[in-house]
Order: C-alpha cells, then structure tokens, then sequence
C-alpha cells in the first residue's frame, strides 16, 4: 500500500479491528490477502464458513481472506 486518498485516508486512521474488520495496512505496508467470490456453507452455518476462511487464509499464508 503506497498511501490513501479521500475518505480511506480518513477511514484509514479508525479502529477498523474494534468493529470485526481487519485493520488496515499502514503507507509502505505489503497487502497480502485472497478473495472468495462464492463460498456455500451447509445451514448458512456462520461459525464454520468463518472457521473455514480463516483456516484457508493461514494455509495459504495471506494476513485476510475475505
């Protein structure tokens, strides 16, 4: 992440982590994250699919899998 513009710069500075988001990366920080574009999880089960992306996310080695 080189730098923010417009509201994230803004937003950037808020405790994003208080409200279950990740923190966002600070200037100069390398953003290491995957994205899951469908995922179906059995009886919409938040806990597992949560267990699950988390699980994935460490596997592969990425800070955020979203």
């Amino acid at each position: 992440m080189s730098s923010y513009g417009g509201i994230l710069k803004f937003v950037s500075h808020l405790p994003t982590d208080w409200f279950g988001y990740p923190k966002f990366p600070g200037s100069g920080e390398e953003i290491n994250f995957g994205v899951v574009s469908y995922l179906y999880v059995e009886n919409e089960d938040e806990k597992l699919c949560s267990d699950f992306l988390r699980s994935v996310a460490a596997e592969v080695g990425f800070s955020l899998l979203i």
